[in-house]
């Protein structure tokens, strides 16, 4: 089933969020703000997860209507420490309330799906999900992908999250300097 969507996205919205408590100026807000507007809709599809659908923490196996699988690595991420994204990205998939992501394809030469990933959740507000791309960005569980990460449509977010993540000291920027990606 295609359909045409205006992603709200919870990582987006923290990152907006964590901008405007940290005393920033609320360019960063407004900037993430505009990204989403009505002129930012695009193509995505519906796809089911399958119980064991975490390959590694930028790539997923997710079914299409017909069952098939389909391999998809997440766009403009890498995960530079693999069983702990790998874990992180299976826990933000816990997080689905029907066992269903959307996918937003992007352009790539690699064998698979290259897309955006956003989880529908359970919040009172509706159409919220969870952008999978910036969210491991924000938790510091990947890095800016600088090969693929402007094929993303909303690619242009990406370093934003990561500079988040690395101000924070969170995730893989929590290490000393000379062990960080």
């Amino acid at each position: 089933m295609k359909l045409t969507r205006r992603p709200v996205c919870l990582g987006l919205l923290l990152l907006a969020g964590l901008a405007a408590v940290a005393g920033r100026s609320s360019r960063l807000t407004d900037y993430l703000t505009a990204q989403f507007a009505p002129a930012s809709v695009e193509q995505s599809q519906y796809y089911t997860l399958p119980s064991e659908s975490v390959i590694d923490g930028a790539t997923l196996v997710v079914l299409d209507d017909g069952q098939e699988e389909k391999e998809v690595h997440l766009c403009g991420i890498a995960t530079p420490e693999p069983a702990t994204s790998k874990a992180h990205l299976r826990q933000l998939l816990s997080q689905s309330t029907d066992n269903r992501i959307i996918l937003l394809a992007a352009e790539s030469d690699r064998p698979g799906l290259m897309a955006e990933a956003f989880l529908p959740t359970d919040s009172p507000e509706p159409g919220l999900e969870i952008h999978l791309n910036t969210q491991m960005l924000l938790d510091g569980m990947a890095v800016v992908d600088d090969g693929s990460v402007d094929s993303c449509p909303n690619g242009s977010l990406y370093r934003a999250a990561e500079a988040e993540a690395k101000q924070q000291s969170i995730g893989v920027w929590s290490a000393p300097v000379s062990q960080r990606p």
